[in-house]
């Protein structure tokens, strides 16, 4: 229903955004979700799943919008960094990889890892974070 919204009052919403930006306010309502937990494969792994306010997601998706233009446009990030970021690809960069490899006929060798459960049980610590200066 938001998404159908004329264009006068979805201005009139994102002004209401910016103030509570500004103002460092959210609606009560908005300070507490519900939690389902959705089975995970092996027993007694579950992956919970929160439900928001409908507004508070479309919130979510504008300050993220704004981070990741800011992030970008000012370089913050190594260029080596591709997870979740737009217009980047390890399997652009691959393929082009592969295709220089053939016109250019020398062999390409690759490795492909799949960790089970890497996620859950990665060491932050070991993933050589950068920091971000502003």
């Amino acid at each position: 229903m938001i998404s159908l919204l004329q264009e006068e009052y979805l201005i009139i919403l994102l002004n209401i955004f910016n103030s509570l930006l500004d103002a460092d306010l959210f609606p009560p309502s908005w300070h507490h979700s519900l939690v389902f937990l959705i089975p995970k494969g092996p027993p007694g792994k579950y992956r919970p799943i929160f439900l928001t306010s409908c507004l508070l997601k479309i919130l979510e998706k504008l300050i993220l919008t704004r981070l990741n233009w800011w992030i970008e446009s000012l370089e913050l990030l190594p260029p080596f960094q591709f997870g979740f970021r737009k217009r980047r690809s390890c399997l652009g960069i691959l393929s082009t990889e592969i295709y220089n490899g053939f016109i250019t006929r020398q062999s390409i060798a690759c490795f492909f890892m799949d960790i089970q459960g890497a996620f859950d049980n990665v060491v932050p610590s070991i993933l050589g974070c950068f920091p971000i200066h502003a």
